[in-house]
């Protein structure tokens, strides 16, 4: 139905006032001096209840071969396409932020090909997705307090808020070798994030 004009979307502090509000609609505007009309709405898809197990706090989530994996207090659950929420680890802590990567190769690769790292600025896990094990990484040379972590060309990559950058094994999150860490010289602040966009490696500093 065309209408002469694009109805307003607000609500204002008394409901009974004034109540208007779009539902699976958002408002484009004309560029075109020449358009039938000021502007349209356009018709998005809606909404459906996934799932309702989660129970906070949720510290952290991440999707891997179309499952997603998420952090909940002090375990580690995954939901299926379904909806079907399972525990498939436990952390030994239950609050604050999670940092979550994974190593990009889905089944049928080979068994280390398939992990999920996951730090939480105390310890670092492995979820193994091909053999459903969850693991703390005691390699020495895995950092302490690690914060971050993110996946690139082969290597997992850990800070933990100094100016050093760690790199496991190749398609290893549980192996660390002593000699695979860098200083983020750029500048001499402590880095407090890292992100691989495009496959180059970003740190984010104080």
């Amino acid at each position: 139905m065309r209408l002469p004009f694009v109805p307003n979307s607000y609500t204002g502090r008394s409901t009974a006032f004034e109540s208007q509000r779009y539902i699976n609609l958002y408002p484009e505007l004309s560029a075109g001096a020449n358009s039938k009309g000021v502007g349209m709405l356009i018709g998005v898809p809606g909404k459906r209840l996934f799932s309702s197990g989660l129970t906070a706090p949720v510290r952290g989530a991440i999707t891997f071969n179309g499952v997603l994996y998420a952090v909940e207090s002090n375990e580690l659950v995954s939901v299926s396409t379904a909806g079907v929420i399972t525990v498939v680890g436990t952390f030994a802590t239950s609050t604050g932020r999670v940092s979550m990567s994974e190593n990009g190769v889905p089944p049928p690769a080979h068994f280390s090909q398939n992990q999920i790292c996951i730090v939480d600025g105390v310890n670092g896990y492995i979820y193994n997705i091909l053999t459903a094990t969850f693991t703390q990484i005691t390699d020495a040379y895995f950092p302490t307090t690690p914060l971050h972590v993110t996946f690139i060309d082969s290597y997992f990559i850990v800070t933990n808020g100094t100016t050093v950058a760690y790199a496991s094994d190749a398609n290893d999150g549980l192996t660390w070798g002593g000699n695979a860490y860098r200083p983020v010289q750029a500048a001499s602040d402590n880095v407090q994030n890292l992100i691989n966009l495009h496959q180059q490696l970003f740190f984010i500093k104080e």
